[in-house]
C-alpha cells in the first residue's frame, strides 16, 4: 500500500518537519560512503538526503526523494528515483509553479487527488505506476 506524502518544494521544508514528503532536485553531491547525498531543490534549497541504500552512480541527474522531513535541511529517505538530466522537456521553473499551486490550492498530497501511486521497491527505489480507474458511472 503506497503512503500518502504532500509533494513540496524546499522553502516548504520548515513546515513539513515529520511530515511524509516527495521532494525533487538536481543531484549535487554523494557521500563518500554513498549513505547520503546532497540535492539542490529547483527552488535553491540544498537539502541533506539520508537514503536508505547507498547511492551507486554519478552525482547528476534529476532525483526525486520520498521520505520523511527531519529538519530545516535534513531529509531521511525511504525511496528515490534518478532520471537523467538530459531531458530538455523539463521546465524546473513550471514544476515550481505546479507545485505552489498545489500548496495553495491544499492539493500537495497527490494520492488524495490523482491515480498515481509509487510503491517501494524494497531497494531504496520506487516503482510509479498509474492506476486506471473509471468507478461504476460510465
Amino acid at each position: 500500500m503506497a503512503t500518502a506524502r504532500l509533494h513540496i518544494t524546499g522553502k516548504y521544508l520548515p513546515q513539513s518537519i515529520d511530515k511524509n514528503v516527495v521532494i525533487e532536485g538536481m543531484l549535487t553531491k554523494i557521500s563518500s560512503d554513498g549513505r547520503s547525498v546532497e540535492l539542490t531543490t529547483f527552488d535553491k534549497i540544498k537539502v541533506n538526503v539520508a537514503l536508505s541504500q547507498p547511492f551507486e552512480g554519478e552525482p547528476s541527474g534529476i532525483m526525486q526523494i520520498f521520505g520523511t522531513v527531519k529538519s530545516r535541511t535534513t531529509l531521511a529517505a525511504t525511496s528515490y528515483v534518478v532520471f537523467p538530466d538530459d531531458d530538455e522537456g523539463f521546465d524546473p521553473e513550471d514544476h515550481n509553479d505546479f507545485t505552489t499551486v498545489l500548496h495553495v490550492t491544499g492539493r500537495q498530497n497527490l494520492l488524495e487527488s490523482s491515480n498515481i501511486v509509487a510503491e517501494e521497491t524494497g531497494d531504496g527505489t520506487a516503482d510509479t505506476s498509474y492506476q486506471e480507474d473509471y468507478g461504476t458511472d460510465m
